[in-house]
């Protein structure tokens, strides 16, 4: 029966992706006669049998065979819809990918061109130097970018074996022409789940540009070339929460009315909806009610050429709406040059799957340089960390100096004259606090640790998500947030498990009391002028519905990190107690949620921690207060020591208080703490965890009650002394008899 030919057709896929390809083959084979004896050898099912079979004998490396099937399914599928349907073009991608691993690049270039010929019918294969314009593309643009990658392969492969540079040239044109497709495609996504999804399947583009920009500018030393590097390191770089950034910007600035806010979701969710239901209907093609697939396919061609109609519509009528919701550009290095001042840079990290590079920037120039780290090199910062959170001391100065020698020590002769640094990580570089790095390696055991040479003492500094977030952080009008601050300190309560009441919060209840979190909440307060809710009162309710009022806010709490599944990593609020929500803040709620603050302080543990997703970053809390709209975030690396944190958060809004940047305040504290740490405790485990992402700039508190009232009094003493004053002056002029009420003869 044809549902029993379904049935190994699904196991010999799930076969093959486990890699169990013998097996994926006989089922393959099962399920093909099964589907020629009942609907026949020209039916699409046993085409895609063929390709299943391609595909597996591809991954053993039977070359022969994997054609051979290839070339069958082709052979069927252009029977049954003609040369130009979008499947064939996969299937010449297939067979072109087969013959590049067969080192046939004449041959591979061939089928890639054969490809792009089905998805853009006009087009002629027969020059390669030539590619159909992204505006005929409406089908299969996925494949599309990939066809324009492949061809940049082996575009730089040519260049290898004796090419020019037109060919090293025409390969970044590739790759140029697939980033700008993909800024189409991104704007058809919606939500954070799909967008992320995306920008892990097109960041191969973007590394494969930077390399072929990096190889051009090493050759011809042209700042065009330095400039596009730039541009694919940044495409690679946070999308998903820069397009979060760039709508809340344009929503809030536009003053587009909601009723077209609410249009385009609605158009957005029938596409999507109607392509679902397309996509389930072809792998199932017997199964689908043909009726219903053609009233789809109808649906979704008129829903996209609506959605179509009212992006045009709101591009006239609303069109700095669009620009900064749709703008698709990144900054240039000319841009992040611009925005710093004499004796501040800029380091971009970037990893490709082969090399590391890290771009320079500073007021007077910008560099590209390649780095000995590369992601094969990632065990060193897990090494590095072991040997810290471990409090190792001679493993620490060991690998702190030696990730200082892979990640700056190569261009620390760019860095003179800078004593204020922005560092842009990427990958497992996300995890290290650059200030914990040492500068040398002590030539014994450390002495001290206050002692070491850390990069603490060189430099105060910063990290951002991107280059183009550092743009908007710099050009951001800071006037407009509110300045007050908002502390939240839960209390907890710990106690044996088989003690606890049936039904209750184990959880909760096996986490460790923070004595100092209410002092570090009453202290903040106290300094700033700010309130607190402590203990009982910090509640999950109560910080959602103060939150968005406050400027500051202020976490001490437990922080609970998901590493699997980042999204349920979560802070821990007060019990509940019937208000309708769990008393756990997870990283998911903070996407429905709007903060706008501009500092947000999560002292709690891990909050900077989380999966490293390729193109984003790492999906951690602090993500998720920058995803709310929060334009600052102090988090932490690894579990802070309750009794540090207190007095490094103390330190930290002193120096605020007192007028410091953001960054400078941070370094102080830390300086402060070292200077009056003992021995054990001056160990980075102390006090390096905690890194800030965002920008320099002082908070300005509001002045708090008490100093409001002397400053008031201050101003009526100061305006009563000025007024007795002037009194005085003029009685004087008067003279004695004047200021009786007296007259005086004058002699003629």
């Amino acid at each position: 029966h044809v549902n029993v030919a379904h049935a190994y057709f699904m196991l010999a896929s799930a076969c093959v992706r486990n890699g169990l390809y013998e097996e994926g083959i006989r089922n393959f084979g099962r399920a093909k006669r099964i589907f020629t004896q009942n609907l026949g050898g020209n039916h699409p099912m046993v085409a895609n049998c063929y390709q299943g079979l391609g595909r597996t004998y591809k991954r053993l490396k039977n070359y022969p065979e994997a054609l051979a099937n290839y070339q069958t399914a082709l052979a069927i599928t252009s029977k049954n819809f003609g040369t130009s349907y979008a499947e064939i073009a996969f299937i010449h991608k297939m067979i072109g990918d087969i013959r590049q691993e067969q080192h046939q690049p004449g041959d591979a270039l061939a089928a890639y061109q054969q490809a792009l010929a089905t998805l853009a019918p006009g087009y002629d294969p027969r020059d390669p130097y030539r590619n159909p314009p992204i505006s005929t593309i409406d089908r299969r643009r996925v494949l599309y970018y990939n066809l324009l990658d492949v061809k940049a392969g082996l575009f730089r492969q040519k260049f290898a074996q004796g090419g020019t540079l037109g060919d090293l040239d025409f390969a970044l044109r590739n790759l140029e022409e697939a980033a700008a497709l993909i800024d189409t495609i991104r704007v058809g996504f919606k939500g954070e789940e799909a967008r992320t999804l995306l920008s892990e399947h097109t960041r191969f583009v973007y590394q494969h540009g930077l390399e072929v920009a990096h190889q051009l500018y090493q050759r011809t030393a042209r700042p065009a070339y330095l400039e596009k590097a730039f541009y694919f390191s940044e495409k690679g770089k946070a999308s998903v929460l820069l397009d979060v950034a760039r709508k809340v910007s344009a929503e809030r600035t536009a003053g587009i009315p909601q009723d077209l806010l609410t249009r385009e979701e609605e158009l957005k969710n029938a596409i999507a909806g109607y392509d679902q239901k397309l996509q389930e209907a072809a792998l199932r093609p017997e199964a689908a009610d043909s009726a219903r697939v053609q009233e789809w396919t109808v649906a979704s061609a008129e829903a996209k050429e609506a959605y179509q109609q009212f992006m045009d519509t709101l591009e006239r009528g609303y069109p700095e709406y669009y620009r900064l919701k749709y703008d698709p550009r990144v900054a240039t290095l000319a841009a992040v040059g611009r925005q710093l001042a004499p004796g501040q840079g800029l380091l971009s990290y970037s990893l490709t799957d082969s090399a590391g590079f890290v771009f320079i920037v500073t007021p007077e120039r910008q560099s590209l340089h390649r780095l000995p780290y590369t992601p094969a090199a990632d065990s060193l910062v897990g090494q590095f960390r072991e040997a810290l959170l471990n409090r190792d001391a001679g493993r620490y100065t060991r690998q702190a100096y030696g990730l200082y020698g892979q990640l700056l020590e190569p261009v620390r002769d760019q860095l003179d004259g800078i004593a204020e640094l922005t560092i842009v990580p990427e990958g497992t570089i996300s995890y290290v606090p650059f200030e914990t790095l040492l500068t040398r390696e002590p030539a014994t055991g450390p002495e001290g640790y206050a002692a070491l040479p850390f990069l603490l003492n060189d430099f105060t500094i910063r990290y951002d998500f991107s280059g183009t977030f550092f743009v908007q952080h710099a050009q951001r009008v800071a006037e407009r947030r509110s300045r007050s601050v908002m502390a939240y300190a839960p209390s907890f309560r710990s106690g044996p498990a088989d003690t606890l009441a049936p039904g209750a919060d184990r959880e909760r209840n096996n986490l460790w009391p923070l004595p100092g979190a209410r002092r570090e909440a009453e202290r903040i307060a106290d300094i700033t002028g700010g309130t607190f809710a402590a203990g009982l009162q910090a509640t999950e309710t109560q910080f959602k519905t103060t939150a968005s009022r406050h400027g500051v806010l202020h976490l001490a709490t437990h922080g609970l990190l998901d590493d699997r599944n980042p999204a349920y990593s979560k802070l821990v609020f007060a019990p509940a107690g019937g208000e309708g929500e769990d008393g756990y803040l997870y990283a998911y709620e903070l996407y429905n949620l709007r903060l706008d603050a501009e500092l947000v302080v999560l002292s709690a543990c891990n909050t900077g921690v989380g999966s490293i997703q390729k193109g984003e970053g790492v999906k951690s809390l602090a993500r998720g207060f920058a995803y709310a709209g929060c334009a600052n975030v102090l988090m932490s690396l690894w579990p802070s020591s309750d009794q540090a944190t207190a007095r490094i958060m103390e330190y930290f809004y002193e120096a605020l208080a007192a007028g410091k940047g953001k960054d400078a305040a941070l370094r102080d504290a830390k300086l402060k703490y070292l200077q009056r740490a003992d021995a054990l405790t001056a160990n980075p485990y102390f006090w390096g965890t905690f890194v800030l992402i965002g920008d320099a700039r002082p908070v300005g508190f509001p002045l708090p009650l008490w100093q409001k009232v002397l400053a008031g009094a201050a101003v009526l003493l100061v305006g009563a002394a000025a007024a007795w004053g002037v009194r005085r002056l003029r009685n004087q002029r008067r003279g004695p008899y004047q200021a009786a009420g007296k007259t005086r003869a004058v002699s003629p």
